[in-house]
């Protein structure tokens, strides 16, 4: 039986650098990978994810429900945690950023910011069950904590 991991990046160099540190813990995992919030949004639905670690600045190319910023949702993965909501879809999931904030609102709705802590908040009250945390990615540190994240998978 294989190991399947769903990895939800648009950048490929954060992409290789997460694939490499998964791949140090479950060397036999299968790492697939999604570049949109669409194509993860469609992803998600496959019943056979292990794992999900999800990218929240997301490329919302295609059909996406976030709002644009410069191609991009500041929070588009929040749309995958709030698919998986809405759908019952229970995945092990680490939420890897490479930001302590977010902008959430739009230019004309004002600037609001969104802090990790209350990003953690969010998508903690989305899935009570299966969220592992999240890692801060590219700082020190980062890969032992996206070990120790994976440490709550049962492998």
């Amino acid at each position: 039986m294989s190991i399947e991991v769903l990895i939800v990046e648009d950048k490929d160099a954060k992409f290789e650098a997460i694939s490499a540190v998964v791949g140090s813990v479950a060397p036999k995992a299968v790492i697939h990978r999604a570049r949109t919030v669409v194509e993860a949004e469609r992803m998600v639905r496959e019943p056979r994810w292990k794992l999900l670690l999800l990218d929240i600045s997301m490329d919302i190319s295609g059909d996406s429900r976030g709002a644009l910023s410069g191609g991009h949702a500041n929070l588009g993965g929040i749309d995958v945690v709030e698919t998986m909501f809405y759908e019952n879809i229970i995945i092990p999931t680490i939420v890897v950023t490479g930001f302590d904030y977010f902008i959430a609102a739009g230019p004309d709705e004002g600037t609001e910011y969104i802090g990790l802590s209350e990003l953690e908040a969010l998508v903690r009250g989305k899935m009570p069950v299966g969220y592992l945390g999240y890692v801060r990615y590219g700082v020190d540190g980062w890969v032992n904590s996206l070990i120790a994240a994976c440490g709550g998978v049962v492998w």
